[in-house]
């Protein structure tokens, strides 16, 4: 069932709409392909009750995507209750693995997140990804928006994601990594494991968003070889 946007107008918005430069996109999260994934390879399998269990806590996550003019941050909203439940942590790194900070501007990405332990700070480049543009519209509350593909995968197993972005906001943001590319702001994000639907729009012309200053970084190479060898270590 659809969800309502809310608006919210904390300041009158100019007529050239700049009120919509800075703001705050709040997601839910659906869990239906990790369903259809889980069901399609564990059918039978006793795993299955632990996977409808770990979905059903991912769906209580809220997200939030803070942005002003060129620099957002993706992160939960509100954490799941821990209390020591490895399902309800897995569940919510599912959704999230911790803050992505993009910067259009100066096309640099920062992924903070905690790996055995550490905060890990990631440093990149925003990735032009290869979106198929189409014409297919639909209305996510009052706000027309464009559906956009990108199939992601190795060739023959390719997956895809869907985008449904809005040229009302035209900031090319969006949840997770998909910053960067689309001619508009992301409202709903079908991805390869959840789908996230914004339930509130609210504009806010005093917005703020501080990128992490005086932190060390690594480079995505780095972090992926450090947790190969996290995985490597624990398997032996």
């Amino acid at each position: 069932m659809k969800k309502t946007i809310v608006l919210i107008f904390v300041l009158l918005m100019s007529l050239c709409g700049f009120g919509q430069t800075s703001g705050k996109i709040i997601y839910q999260v659906n869990m239906d392909r990790f369903r259809e994934s889980s069901e399609k390879n564990n059918s039978g399998n006793p795993s299955d009750e632990l996977m409808s269990r770990t979905a059903e806590l991912a769906e209580n996550s809220t997200l939030e995507m803070l942005y002003q003019g060129p620099i957002s941050l993706f992160k939960h909203q509100k954490s799941l209750e821990m209390d020591g439940d490895e399902f309800t942590a897995f569940a919510k790194v599912l959704v999230c693995k911790g803050d992505y900070y993009t910067d259009l501007k100066d096309h640099k990405r920062l992924f903070v997140t905690e790996f055995g332990g550490e905060t890990m700070n990631v440093v990149g480049k925003v990735q032009t990804n290869d979106w198929k543009l189409t014409k297919e519209t639909k209305e996510i509350g009052d706000f027309t928006c464009y559906k956009a593909i990108l199939k992601k995968g190795v060739p023959g197993k390719e997956k895809e994601v869907v985008a449904w972005y809005t040229t009302d906001i035209p900031l090319s943001h969006g949840p997770l990594e998909y910053g960067g590319s689309l001619p508009g702001i992301i409202l709903e994000l079908d991805d390869m494991v959840a789908s996230y639907m914004a339930s509130e729009v609210i504009f806010k012309k005093n917005q703020k968003v501080t990128w992490p200053k005086n932190i060390n970084t690594i480079t995505q190479k780095e972090y992926d070889q450090k947790t190969k060898s996290a995985w490597r270590s624990i398997k032996e």
